[in-house]
């Protein structure tokens, strides 16, 4: 008999006499196969939960801002602002030291003067040989001046602002010896006198004026005369009147252009 089978009958004949094998025994092992099936899906699904986590941790630190709070934001609504949070207002501005009080204005010059002067009187008269001068003794001020001259004849204008001590009403005034015919004195509204002396001399030399004579020692003259101005060249008086009349004159002594000039002047020292 052939090698293969003689070996097929011994194993026949083993099986045979073997008893058979036990139901409980194959429904044990079916079911410990089964366990270690089922352990080795759970270990591999835990792997690859691992391998997921991992992942998604590397990309959310690849994806997060830098230098930003470290956070998870859930954004509800509308980014732009957050309802009933008020932003935070920028910080007020420091403020800077007061300055210091602006020094007293400086004296206007009498070469200013002379110019307003000059935009008083341009009208109807032609005016040459100006004079100008800052005045500082006895009392501070200014004085400025012309030559003047139209059809009635030839003569000089001049006009002088001085910051002497404080004064009361009619200090100076036409005098104590009683009435001048020649002379007013009349109080104004704000406490200063105005004082116009028009002397007749008779046909010689004559000059003109009006004072403004203010209490807290501002004195303003306005003159017009027929002598000779500085640098005409003449020597005698004009044969004529005055060339100014005393209304012009008290016009001028009030116009208030002269106001910033006697507030720039100190007083007297």
């Amino acid at each position: 008999m052939p090698f293969e089978d003689d070996l097929g009958l011994a194993l026949r004949e083993a099986v045979e006499a073997s008893p058979p094998p036990r139901l409980e025994l194959l429904a044990t092992g079916a079911a410990q196969r089964g366990q270690r099936r089922k352990r080795r899906r759970t270990v591999l699904t835990s792997a690859a939960c691992v391998v997921v986590l991992a992942g998604a941790g590397v990309v959310a630190l690849q994806l997060r801002p830098t230098g930003g709070p470290v956070g998870t934001s859930v954004a509800t609504g509308p980014t732009a602002a957050t309802h009933g949070t008020a932003s935070t207002p920028p910080p007020a501005a420091t403020p800077s030291p007061s300055r210091p009080a602006a020094a007293a204005a400086n004296p206007v010059p009498s070469s200013q003067v002379l110019q307003l002067l000059k935009g008083k009187l341009s009208a109807g008269y032609q005016l040459s040989h100006p004079v100008s001068e800052d005045l500082s003794s006895p009392d501070p001020g200014v004085l400025a001046g012309f030559t003047i001259s139209n059809s009635s004849g030839k003569g000089t204008v001049s006009l002088t602002i001085t910051h002497g001590g404080p004064r009361t009403r009619g200090g100076a005034g036409c005098g104590t010896t009683g009435s001048v015919a020649h002379c007013t004195d009349t109080p104004l509204p704000d406490g200063s006198d105005l004082v116009v002396w028009l002397p007749d001399s008779g046909g010689g030399r004559q000059v003109w004026n009006a004072t403004l004579q203010r209490s807290d020692g501002l004195t303003l003259t306005v003159e017009s005369g027929n002598v000779p101005g500085l640098g005409s060249g003449d020597t005698e008086p004009y044969p004529n009147a005055p060339l100014l009349t005393g209304a012009q004159l008290s016009a001028l002594a009030e116009d208030p252009v002269w106001l910033p000039v006697m507030a720039s002047i100190p007083a007297a020292s």
